[in-house]
């Protein structure tokens, strides 16, 4: 480093100041990622560091100067009203300071006496520059103090040229009016601002390491919440703590404003501060943290123009989220701490009335958690009640699960009598299909306040939440009829807002579904999705499309399924959806691809989520995992864990649910998955629990049928299916398709070419109105063959016969193909776009060798391309 006069880091320095490695390696960073831009600029790198003061900019920058080796430095900062000339006239100084190689007697400047042409001065020192052999660093401070227009061009123009090896470090207090567009569009430009200039836990543990005091990490945390991390309130904290053995003690006093901290507020922040602006800090402190909008609505100024006022005045105020759109800002909380303490003395009444009118504003502009938070501090039962009621709901449809249950434990000893709490934990409960949980919940608050249970209950927010919930529960769990509740969901008390609203009439239409009236089911979920897209709530549109895509499954139309899940998911690009909302989404695409054959087809369903990725197991509902795997259930590795997986939780659901549909329907799948890895027992287990709970239905029968059929039992599983079959018209299209596919199956052992001929035909039919052809596809040979052989003579069903037999024949083909473990490894290579030379070097064999083998693929899995035996080993799960 070179001994250049230094004027910049004085007035920081001292044993307070931590050690800033991590600034310092930032600036390394950023001198050496734009020192060689990509468009060969023959022009230096150019670093903005910009925060408000008290920051450490300053002392920052110079910790980092003293790291640099064989580097000239040249080192000025900015003072009040000065001229460019002067400035630059002071950089030429400290650039011949820091080399005194006798080629700069040719740029000295004139000795006799200052120019007034600044742009001379500047064209000297830019001569200098371009002489000097060594890298150079040119740090100016307090550039913001660089008022005239004319001295900005001036500044600006200088650093738009300086050559390649020097690096121009600008501190400042707020960004001056320069082109850093230009520069950044020249990949020349860094700016470090207050978020990464804010001490750390760890800095400030050495800061007071320095002092002689020792920290735990939990009180580096903290005085790195009382501070901000802004190095002038670190430093009163150090004098503070000072020889004190006390810490936690130490830091309740600095919490509560003792005399130093006062002082120096008093002294170096608040007196600086004109009327207007003490009354905005002093009302804005109330606050955690606060927006724009809201600074306007609980003060007397113009809040934009305050922090303008603030920042120029030095003021510590912090940007909370600083990536944000509705950015926030708070203060340290030490000066929290003391603007609060003023105000109390000053004004008693006026932080009840700041904190009654932010939760208000919050509550309008759906700040729903900040809403909460501040009826906590309010300390008013009543309001914290109605916050909570009115803001829980919303917290939960957008997926904030986690920071509403935090909330409810914060609220629980103000609220503890109240019903409230156990209705919004119901509410969680529900929506990630805890329905026990719920259950239990609704029961508690019930307790707490037994008019919620009463039919003739007055109607209210609190009252409608009960009633929605009960019926989402009650439609799936055994708990109770509530038929008499349903209709009353369609008229929302008065006070209900919005969301209430329309979770009221989804709740109401999956009642109705649940009792079979799919008609009216379906009238609450158009009526609940077009107030969703009226509130601009995609969270509630997506809610509800799902909830018609599940509609549209219980009539069997998997096409509509299909459309109905597809755009509900679109949504979830585009706006942030809870996670559960989302696998319940992607489940009915995944379910709807399955019924439809579509498996292997991604167009209509790219870059939907897994389930998997989405939840650890047991995480998501019962519907939805079993969904997830029985679409998924062909392609999976573990075919053998996916099937007990399925049958345990189809066995709960049989248990609890309270109409067949969809459990029963389910049954023909999971008994198929079961009877595919050679576990009929498993099947008979998930029967028995079905008849105990619905009786003999077809899906019963069916599924008895199959395992007699997996046991080569032809004529008993004929006898099984005869009443199924003579009452086949009235079932679900599903449990319709798979009886007269098994009923092929059957007549196909028992060589009865016309009755296979007959239920095929059938089966096609049920396919052409629903779509669904996944029982014909996962039917076995004998079924294929069957269909192959009547290739042509289903009349207008032979477009569909000649697609399902596609599909069926490479399902067969897949099952069956048995590759060679070389095969697997050739075949994981091939959706890289390596060459057949490639995968031989990097498998150490030789070309001819990948050849054979990828022929192989081919011819077992039935396709004659690279590209199809890609597509058809995804769809399988082969790769």
């Amino acid at each position: 480093m070179s001994a250049g006069v230094t004027d910049v880091h004085g007035a920081e320095a001292g044993p307070f100041v931590a050690e800033r490695p991590r600034i310092s390696a930032l600036l390394d960073q950023a001198i050496a990622s734009t020192a060689h831009p990509a468009d060969g600029s023959r022009h230096g790198p150019i670093v903005l560091v910009s925060a408000p003061a008290n920051t450490g900019k300053t002392s920052a920058v110079g910790g980092w100067v003293r790291t640099l080796r064989d580097v000239s430095t040249v080192e000025v900062a900015v003072s009040p009203a000065e001229s460019m000339e002067r400035i630059w006239r002071r950089c030429h100084e400290r650039l011949e300071a820091a080399d005194t190689r006798s080629a700069w007697a040719a740029g000295q400047l004139s000795p006799g006496g200052p120019s007034t042409d600044f742009a001379d001065t500047a064209q000297r020192l830019e001569e200098g520059l371009a002489r000097s052999d060594r890298p150079v660093v040119m740090i100016i401070d307090d550039v913001d103090r660089l008022t005239d227009p004319v001295g900005v061009h001036s500044l600006d123009t200088f650093i738009a040229a300086v050559p390649a090896h020097v690096a121009v470090v600008l501190i400042a207090r707020h960004d001056p009016p320069m082109s850093w567009h230009r520069y950044a569009r020249d990949a020349r430009f860094t700016r470090l601002g207050e978020d990464v200039l804010s001490l750390t836990a760890a800095e400030i543990r050495d800061v007071m390491l320095r002092q002689h005091t020792e920290l735990t990490d939990g009180a580096a945390e903290r005085l790195l919440f009382l501070t901000g991390g802004w190095a002038a309130l670190v430093r009163v904290a150090a004098n503070h703590l000072a020889g004190r053995t006390d810490i936690a003690g130490a830091l309740d006093q600095l919490e509560r404003s003792p005399r130093p901290v006062s002082d120096y507020l008093v002294g170096d922040l608040i007196t600086a501060l004109p009327a207007d602006l003490f009354d905005f800090v002093s009302a804005t402190a109330v606050l955690p943290e606060f927006e724009v909008d809201l600074a306007d609505t609980i003060c007397a100024v113009d809040a934009a123009r305050a922090l303008r006022g603030l920042v120029d005045h030095d003021f510590p105020v912090i940007a909370v989220d600083p990536a944000s759109v509705s950015r926030s800002y708070t203060y340290p909380g030490i000066v929290r701490a003391y603007l609060r303490g003023e105000l109390r003395t000053r004004q008693p009444a006026a932080r009840e009335q700041i904190l009654t009118t932010a939760i208000a504003w919050s509550v309008r502009n759906r700040r729903n958690r900040t809403a909460i938070r501040l009826a906590l501090d309010l300390d008013d039962d009543r309001v914290l009640e109605a916050t909570l009621l009115e803001c829980g709901l919303p917290m939960a449809i957008d997926g904030d699960l986690n920071q509403l249950l935090a909330l409810l434990d914060s609220a629980h000893t103000a609220l503890s009598t109240s019903p409230v709490l156990p209705l919004l934990h119901a509410l969680i409960a529900c929506d990630t299909d805890d329905l026990d949980r719920a259950a239990t919940h609704l029961d508690h608050a019930v307790t707490l306040a037994p008019a919620l249970g009463r039919p003739h209950a007055q109607r209210d927010s609190m009252v409608h939440l009960y009633r929605t919930l009960l019926v989402q529960v009650s439609a799936r769990l055994r708990v109770r009829d509530v038929a008499e509740l349903i209709p009353a969901l369609d008229d929302p008390p008065a006070d209900a807002t919005e969301d209430l609203a329309i979770v009221g009439l989804i709740a109401a239409g999956v009642g109705w579904r649940a009792v079979g009236e799919h008609d009216s089911a379906e009238r609450r979920f158009r009526r609940a999705l077009a107030l969703a897209e009226g509130a601009a709530r995609p969270s509630l549109r997506v809610r509800t499309g799902t909830e018609l895509a599940a509609l549209a499954w219980y009539r069997g139309d998997a096409l509509s399924m299909k459309t109905l899940a597809v755009q509900a998911m679109s949504l979830t690009r585009t706006h942030p959806i809870g996670a559960y909302e989302i696998a319940r989404c992607a489940s009915m695409v995944a379910m709807a691809d399955y019924l439809l054959g579509d498996s292997g087809d991604t167009a209509g369903s790219a870059a939907l989520p897994f389930i998997g990725q989405l939840h650890e197991p047991d995480a998501v509902g019962a519907l939805t995992e079993l969904s997830d795997l029985i679409a998924t259930f062909d392609g999976t590795a573990g075919r053998h864990a996916s099937a007990d997986r399925a049958r345990r939780i189809l066995a709960v659901m049989l248990a609890d649910d309270t109409a067949p549909v969809p459990s029963c329907v389910l049954l023909t799948s999971v008994a198929n998955m079961c009877l595919e890895v050679g576990r009929p027992d498993w099947v008979s287990e998930v029967i028995a629990i079905a008849d105990r709970s619905f009786g003999p239905r077809p899906e019963v029968r069916l599924a008895s049928a199959a395992v007699q059929v997996f046991h080569g039992r032809w004529e008993s599983a004929r006898r099984t299916l005869a009443p199924v079959l003579r009452a086949v018209e009235g079932l679900h299209p599903h449990t319709a398709s798979s009886v007269w596919t098994l009923e092929a199956a059957v007549a196909c052992e028992l060589g009865e070419t016309r009755a296979a001929h007959l239920a095929l035909d059938a089966a096609l039919g049920v396919a052409e109105r629903t779509g669904v052809v996944a029982p014909v596809v996962e039917a076995g040979a004998a079924v294929t063959d069957a269909l192959a052989r009547d290739a042509g003579t289903f009349g207008h069903l032979d477009g569909l016969a000649d697609r399902v037999l596609s599909l069926a024949t490479r399902r067969d083909r897949v099952h069956h193909a048995h590759l060679t473990p070389s095969e697997m490894r050739v075949l994981g290579m091939l959706p890289s776009a390596k060459t057949a030379g490639e995968i031989a070097e990097l498998l150490s064999v030789s070309v001819n060798t990948v050849k054979t083998h990828m022929r192989g693929v081919y011819r077992k899995l039935g396709v004659g391309s690279r590209r199809d035996a890609v597509s058809v080993a995804r769809s399988t799960g082969l790769i």
